[in-house]
């Protein structure tokens, strides 16, 4: 008999989740619960992959070499992956029932039959040039598809547990880890609400076929399927909720100074007054600001509107985020003295030098122009 395999689980993940479940004792009383705790366990480390892995060691442990040669040419997506946990759990010790043990043999057969059938060949010219490989779309449409089959092993289980009207199933885990697209629920929720619609008409007696279909449940094992498929169906429509609620927000593009100042028009240099500009990258995030407008003499002073959180920004030709009531520009009589005094100034003396000169204080739209050579940032 080959070793058995070691599964492969992140040390990090295995500190919060825990190791593989172990099956050395099992309280009759908490079966259903530990299942479900071991197919939780299996969904959030692994995929169809593993589980179809996990089938491959299953056979080959319990002498089925000829059906594991087979088994290695079925797909992957063939199975739930709910087959391959619990043929992963028997081949670690569980004590699966004659039900379970009959449910992942009926699951295997059938997978095999399909890959054994022929297939038809008459479209492959056409189809040569085609795309192999699926998007997103098709990928997200298999996720759906298997987390149906997922609920339909969940739905075996229940049966094979015999019906009970208290149970331990949380279907809203198993689709949660599934991460499906709220888009694909709806015909998930149809099939349940025709399997519901089934047990209901069974539970009421009135068709013959279904009555002679159903003769084996009782009325109370009738109406605890019924409320499994209405469990079933709230818990797929609180997913689609859920998913809106924790819908993370559109993350917008970060831009760097550089490329919040590019289309900001502004004088490099003024040779008049022998200036060089500060970079304007500096208006990003700053508090304070002077610049200079020298075809119309004016000196501009914008000052963050702190009141409201904000900072000097840059929107495309444009200065925001400053105060209006204490943004203002003065005409300066004689620029080039005035100009020269104010650079020589701390930053107190600038506020200062600008508060003493006697213009008229006049309003600022915030918008740039060619001319405008920025003096100081703070």
């Amino acid at each position: 008999m080959p070793a058995l395999i070691k599964l492969k689980t992140s040390k990090v993940n295995e500190n919060h989740i825990g190791k593989e479940p172990v099956w050395t004792k099992m309280d009759p009383t908490k079966r259903q619960s530990e299942i479900l705790t071991a197919f939780n366990w299996y969904n959030y480390h692994f995929s169809y992959k593993e589980a179809h892995e996990m089938v491959l060691e299953y056979l080959l442990r319990t002498d089925k070499e000829h059906i594991a040669k087979v088994w290695k040419n079925v797909p992957y997506r063939s199975t739930p992956n709910g087959i391959g946990w619990l043929a992963r759990m028997v081949t670690v010790g569980f004590p699966a029932t004659k039900a379970e043990t009959a449910q992942i043999n009926t699951a295997i057969s059938h997978a095999v039959t399909l890959a054994k059938k022929p297939v038809d060949t008459s479209a492959e010219d056409d189809a040569a040039n085609a795309k192999t490989k699926a998007n997103i779309q098709e990928i997200m449409r298999e996720k759906a598809g298997l987390l149906g089959g997922e609920l339909e092993f969940m739905l075996d289980t229940y049966l094979a547990d015999g019906i009970p009207t208290k149970h331990k199933i949380v279907p809203i885990t198993m689709i949660k880890l599934a991460n499906i697209l709220p888009q694909h629920v709806p015909s998930l929720v149809q099939h349940w609400e025709n399997v519901r619609n089934e047990f209901k008409e069974a539970y009421v007696g009135n068709d013959n076929d279904l009555n002679e279909a159903y003769s084996v449940y009782t009325k109370t094992k009738l109406r605890n399927l019924v409320k499994f498929a209405d469990l079933v169906i709230a818990d797929l429509n609180s997913y689609v909720t859920y998913k809106k609620v924790t819908k993370a927000p559109r993350k917008r593009k970060v831009q760097t100074p550089t490329m919040q100042v590019r289309k900001l028009k502004y004088a490099k240099e003024l040779k008049s007054l022998n200036l060089t500009s500060i970079k304007a990258e500096k208006i990003i995030g700053s508090k304070e600001m002077y610049v200079y407008s020298p075809k119309k003499r004016k000196l501009h002073r914008y000052i963050a509107d702190e009141a409201a959180g904000s900072a000097l920004m840059v929107k495309n030709n444009t200065i925001v985020g400053f105060d209006p009531n204490k943004t203002v520009m003065k005409t300066l009589r004689k620029p080039e003295v005035q100009v020269k005094d104010l650079m020589k100034a701390s930053r107190p003396k600038t506020r200062k030098f600008f508060n003493d000169i006697k213009a008229v204080e006049a309003k600022i739209s915030g918008r740039f122009a060619d001319d405008i050579i920025i003096l100081k940032v703070f």
